[in-house]
């Protein structure tokens, strides 16, 4: 085929912090599909956005998952986040994130498009 023609996607999920040990394929555009952390802490949202600004693909698109907690505002309740923190996280952060939901996104994902309820186009 010509060269530019074609616009191709690479789709990942479920990384739960081993991202770093994946072989990722070039694309255009790199989905991940949720559950980039196991815990949803602070760190581990940090260090999956550092991995991703060493891909080469032009577009990145973020969607949280269900161990994301740090993107879900209700997870982030005092209370809540303890339990989470104790039953997933490796290395837990006493503390829920001082900020949270989209806020948290946008400030820890620096290297990609967040999408949460809306579209690129």
């Amino acid at each position: 085929g010509k060269k530019g023609k074609y616009l191709r996607f690479v789709a990942i999920s479920d990384t739960h912090n081993c991202h770093a040990d994946l072989e990722i394929p070039p694309g255009d555009v790199l989905v991940h599909a949720g559950d980039l952390t196991v815990g949803g802490t602070v760190k581990e949202v940090e260090d999956f956005n550092r991995w991703l600004g060493t891909l080469p693909h032009k577009h990145k698109i973020v969607i949280a998952g269900n161990h994301d907690f740090a993107f879900d505002e209700d997870m982030c309740e005092e209370e809540v986040w303890a339990k989470l923190q104790k039953s997933h996280a490796k290395e837990p952060e006493p503390a829920p994130p001082p900020f949270k939901g989209r806020a948290a996104a946008e400030k820890l994902l620096t290297n990609c498009r967040y999408l949460c309820g809306d579209s690129v186009s």
